[in-house]
C-alpha cells in the first residue's frame, strides 16, 4: 500500500485501483453477455427460419410479413407479425389454413426450459373453404 508521510494519511490509491478493476470486471462481463445474447438471438431466429422450412418441405405453406427478435437484456422474445400456416391439401375436399394478427415466442436467455407463447388479435381458420373467425 503507497503511503504519503508528508501529513501521515494513508493515500486511497489502493481503493481506486479496486475501484477500476472492480468496474473493467463488471464492463466486461456485461460485453460478455451482450455478446452470448446476440448470439443466441441469431440461432433463434436461425431455428425460425429451419422450422418453417422443414414445414414446406413437409407440404405446408407457413409465411409471415415481418419476424424480429427483440427483449435485450433480460428476455429472447420472436415476433412474428401476420404469420400464416396453410395446411397441405389432403384430397380435394380437404384443406385448411390459419391466420393470426402477431404471436410471440419469449424466454430467458439462460431458462430455455420455460417459453412463453402469445397470439393475441384476430384468428381466423378457413377449413375445406369455409371460413371461422374468432
Amino acid at each position: 500500500m503507497n503511503m504519503n508521510l508528508s501529513d501521515g494519511n494513508p493515500r486511497p490509491r489502493v481503493r481506486w485501483k479496486l475501484w477500476f478493476g472492480l468496474g473493467g470486471v463488471l464492463l466486461g462481463l456485461g460485453l460478455v453477455y451482450s455478446v452470448l445474447w446476440l448470439v443466441i438471438a441469431n440461432l433463434a431466429m436461425n431455428y425460425l427460419n429451419l422450422w418453417a422450412e422443414d414445414q414446406r418441405q413437409s407440404g405446408y405453406a407457413v409465411r409471415w410479413d415481418s419476424a424480429e427478435i427483440s427483449g435485450y437484456p433480460f428476455r429472447i422474445i420472436a415476433t412474428l407479425d401476420k404469420p400464416l400456416i396453410d395446411g397441405p391439401a389432403h384430397g380435394a375436399t380437404h384443406r385448411w389454413a390459419w391466420a393470426v394478427d402477431v404471436i410471440t415466442l419469449s424466454g430467458k436467455p439462460w431458462s430455455w426450459n420455460t417459453l412463453h407463447l402469445n397470439m393475441p388479435g384476430h384468428h381466423t381458420l378457413i377449413v375445406s373453404g369455409a371460413a371461422t373467425e374468432t
